[in-house]
């Protein structure tokens, strides 16, 4: 019953975890609003991962996607309440999965600045570091240094191009779709060396049995930090992304993905039955067959001790064997912590003998902090059998040495003992500890202003580093190509004296322009810098036994170096080498960003300046209409409604609130004068006039920018106002002066036609009695362009179609006889003609019209008279005919002198500087033109 207790009390716990746990509420505590409503809307998030990169992504045997990154990402979509759906392909492909939409986020990718431009990545969620890997065999690769005009096997897409790159490695590649066949590449010499994830490079190593076939050399490269990615701008997925992995951190469920892929593995005890189990069976032999196999029994026993002995001794060779030639420390000790055996490696790392280890305890070798702490470990070790910890080893000279210790209890020559297994993690530890202070300056730099203030903070980094004691930072001026000491730390002030400036042609900065960092020996390095003698004295103050000089590049370019020295190591330490140049590249790009920001800055300081001293009103709205600048103009047109400007401020309410203030015109009429001034605003392509109060009259003009947002001037133009209405109210003087002087030269004009029709009246000769009347149509012909122009609002333009028509209407009421039917087309293609060439081409139109009408249609014959004026190029060309009768076939008009048809010749050739021709085939046609005036 108790039995049945406890299980029921387990299943209950394990259900209230089970509700609490996937309640969706608690994907709403973690998730904002926009973040779900994007979950719900998307319904299944696409992860993309690589076919074969274990342990991190890879394809099992059965199919299944698997790996870390694989479970951390299930684990987020059963936390966060998404669905979550996984493929896989190479890993230049998934890249370009995500970057095409097929997928949604990329499980495994490194973060670099030139990936950053394409893609959103999450926080780094483990740490790679990335090593060179060559033949077993090979001794000639043993750094970077190594690899030039070298053939480097790398899958396609993978960061590794980018570093060497970075470094100015000359190399040839050979691309693969993973790094298992990178590896193959160099196992079969068909490349020099894979620049290779450790933990991938490392596990197809050890699971093919490659161990004798490939091998590490040197330190890591660079550390990875390994990422989920998005394509650029999908910051809501990002997020959801960044929280789901801080709840796993925060869960031990990172923790848990961690150990299980790349923690220690140990074999399982050998279960009671199988360890004792032949035992058993011998026993209960015995027991049965005592009583007749005794003598058989002694036999068998004998044999099976034989056997037993050789068995233990082939145990004991092999422990041997290994004890002896293991890589980690192996030691034993008794439960009082006393030291009972230790291998060659442990004598070797500590500096002790093994006589003298087996004099010492436990805690001689640990510092005195962690030797505290060893009844803690004890305790533990007893109560579970085994356990992992770390602690701090300290060597015969007094080398500190950090130490992952796995210990177990054993039974060693018949009595209870610990055996440890010792592993120098000094790396691992230094590399963490350059991960934190690369994170800690990219906080530190991202909250900085300045370029100093950054500069100090990575100068603070790099001394934080093991092995470096003091340094500087020097900047490379674009300009002259010149060096100067900006920042430094733990260097005599004499020192600081003459190394704070360099001239482009020394030699510190010639060793900068070659791009490739140096650590030397403080004596090599005076040598190769070829210092003076009179500086040599301070040059050695400094103290220094090692220096490292470090260019900082930004993309190509050398903007300055890390300078940084030790004072207790004749060479700097081969991880500080590795840290500053890591460091280096971190800076390059966080102080390029700084001087770009005090660049930028500095134009929109002039920018704002030449703005606020333009003569104008000026104003700026961004795309979505909210006030984003405005200079000292514009507060002074629009004073009475200065307080309303408000950074932020839409352009609508602006102009809801300024309305009643400045705009009288706007009076009685708001809501429509609102309406058009937004629409006028949104259209931007328009200048605007408004009157405001104070009587000031303001042009108004917007225009859109290309990416949306609108500028706007504002232009007092009171002075030309009232210039125009002066100039206006001249204009009408001259108008009215000049109606006047048309008006009366018209009276004058019809003075003489009434003069003339007298004395035609009076006189008996017809033929006088018609020359009277062709003058008086002359006379009228020109009166009537000065009674046009009188009744015109433009007093030196004539609409030559309306003169026409006004001029053959009279002249058919004073020639037609009565019942003649002539009907006169006119067309003019709106023509319009000065004072100078209305007169004559009207005295012509009378002319040919008087004559067409008087003789081309005797008897009453009904006829057409046409008048077509049209423009051709920069000619005006009139055609005046008709379908009458027509001219005797022996006239010719330059042989005629009848006042009239000479009259006509003469106006084209002398007043219009025109020409003429006529055509008597039909009726009579007068094509005449002249040059437009």
């Amino acid at each position: 019953m108790k039995k049945f207790n406890i299980s029921y009390i387990q299943v209950v716990v394990f259900v209230f975890t089970l509700i609490v746990f996937s309640d969706p509420a608690l994907c709403h505590k973690i998730l904002t609003e926009n973040e779900q409503a994007y979950l719900r809307q998307k319904k299944t998030i696409v992860f993309v991962s690589q076919t074969t990169y274990p342990p991190f992504e890879f394809v099992a045997e059965q199919g299944d996607h698997t790996g870390m990154c694989i479970e951390l990402a299930r684990w987020m979509a059963t936390e966060l309440g998404f669905k979550a759906q996984f493929t896989d392909t190479s890993f230049q492909q998934a890249q370009q999965a995500v970057l095409s939409g097929k997928a949604d986020v990329l499980t495994s990718f490194f973060y670099s600045e030139k990936r950053d431009k394409l893609f959103e990545f999450t926080d780094m969620f483990f740490p790679v570091p990335a090593s060179i890997f060559v033949a077993f065999d090979r001794p000639d690769i043993k750094s970077i240094d190594d690899l030039n005009n070298k053939t480097i096997a790398m899958q396609k897409g993978d960061y590794a191009l980018e570093f060497l790159k970075s470094k100015n490695v000359s190399f040839k590649v050979a691309y693969t779709s993973n790094f298992d066949q990178a590896t193959d590449l160099v196992i079969n010499g068909q490349a020099d060396a894979i620049i290779g994830d450790e933990q991938i490079v490392l596990y197809h190593i050890y699971s093919m049995n490659l161990t004798d076939r490939i091998k590490k050399v040197g330190e890591p490269l660079y550390v990875g930090e390994n990422c989920m990615s998005v394509k650029e701008g999908n910051i809501l997925l990002q997020s959801i992304l960044n929280k789901g992995l801080k709840n796993a951190r925060e869960k031990g469920v990172w923790d848990g993905i961690n150990q299980k892929w790349l923690g220690v593995h140990y074999s399982e005890k050998e279960s009671f039955l199988i360890k004792y189990g032949f035992f058993i069976l011998f026993l209960l032999a015995g027991l049965s067959l005592t009583t007749f196999l005794v003598w058989f029994w002694n036999v068998s026993l004998r044999k099976e001790v034989s056997v037993k002995t050789e068995k233990l001794a082939r145990s004991e060779i092999l422990y041997r064997s290994l004890f002896e030639n293991a890589n980690d420390a192996f030691f034993i000790y008794d439960l009082e912590g006393k030291f009972l055996d230790a291998n060659p490696q442990s004598c070797k790392r500590f500096g002790y003998t093994r006589q003298e280890m087996l004099k010492m305890n436990t805690t001689d070798i640990d510092t005195p902090a962690y030797a505290k702490k060893f009844p803690e470990r004890f305790s533990q070790i007893k109560g579970l059998g085994m356990t992992i910890f770390e602690t701090v080893n300290i060597s015969k000279t007094g080398n500190i040495i950090p130490t992952e210790i796995n210990a177990q209890i054993i039974t060693y020559k018949g009595q209870q003992a610990v055996l440890n297994i010792a592993r120098d993690i000094t790396e691992r530890k230094q590399m963490e500890e350059l991960l934190r202070i690369q994170r800690d300056l990219g906080m530190a730099i991202g909250s900085t202003s300045g370029l100093k203030n950054a500069l100090d903070v990575c100068l603070e980094a790099a001394l934080k580093v093991p092995g470096i004691d003091c340094g500087g930072i020097y900047l490379v001026d674009p300009e002259d190509e010149t060096i100067s000491l900006i920042v430094h730390k733990g260097l005599p002030k004499e020192f600081v004296d003459i190394a704070s400036y360099f001239e482009a042609q020394s030699p510190q900065v010639k060793i900068i322009a070659k791009g490739k960092s140096i650590f030397l020996s403080y004596k090599k390095v005076m040598r190769a810098l070829k210092i003076e003698k009179n500086d040599m004295e301070t040059w050695i103050k400094a103290d220094l036994k090692a220096i490292g000089i470090v260019p900082i590049n930004h993309e190509g370019n050398i903007i300055g170096a890390l300078n940084v020295g030790s004072k207790n190591h004749n060479s700097i330490p081969e991880f500080a080498r590795y840290s500053m140049e890591a460091i280096a590249t971190q800076m390059a790009g966080a102080l390029a960003k700084i001087r770009s920001d005090q660049a930028l800055k500095v134009s929109e300081d002039r920018l704002l300046a030449a703005i606020d001293a333009i003569d104008e009103g000026f104003i700026m709205f961004d795309a979505q209409d909210r006030l984003i600048m405005y200079n000292a103009k514009y507060m002074e047109i629009f004073n009475k409604t200065s307080h309303l400007l408000k950074i932020g401020k839409r352009f609508e309410d602006l102009v809801r609130e300024s309305v009643k203030l400045e705009f009288p015109e706007a009076i009685g009429r708001e809501k429509e004068w609102i309406a058009n001034t937004i629409h006028n605003h949104t259209i931007a392509d328009s200048s605007i006039e408004h009157k405001l109060y104070n009587g000031r009259w303001i042009k108004i003009s917007d225009r859109k920018t290309k990416d949306g947002s609108t500028v706007g001037f504002r232009v007092d133009i009171t002075k030309i106002k009232e210039s125009e209405k002066r100039s206006q109210a001249a204009l009408r003087e001259k108008e009215v002066l000049l109606k006047e002087i048309h008006h009366r030269v018209k009276n004058n004009m019809q003075v003489i036609s009434s003069l003339l029709s007298l004395q035609a009246n009076k006189i008996a000769d017809k033929r006088v009695s018609d020359a009277f009347e062709q003058a008086k149509a002359r006379v009228h012909s020109m009166s009537l362009v000065h009674e046009i122009l009188y009744q015109s609002d433009n007093l030196s333009e004539i609409p030559f179609q309306k003169y026409l028509e006004t001029l053959a209407a009279e002249l058919i009421q004073s020639f037609i006889v009565h019942g003649k039917q002539v009907n006169i087309k006119i067309s003019a293609e709106n023509i319009i003609l000065g004072i100078e060439q209305a007169i004559p081409c009207g005295l012509i139109v009378t002319e040919l019209l008087t004559n067409a009408l008087k003789y081309a249609f005797p008897s009453k014959t009904p006829g057409t008279i046409k008048i077509k004026t049209s423009l051709l190029k920069n000619r005006i060309v009139m055609v005046i005919s008709d379908n009458g009768i027509g001219l005797p076939p022996d006239f010719n008009p330059r042989n005629i002198n009848t006042l009239g048809v000479r009259l006509v010749t003469d106006l084209v050739l002398e007043q219009l500087e025109g020409s003429w021709t006529l055509d008597k085939d039909q009726g009579v046609c007068w094509n005449i033109s002249w040059p437009i005036d």
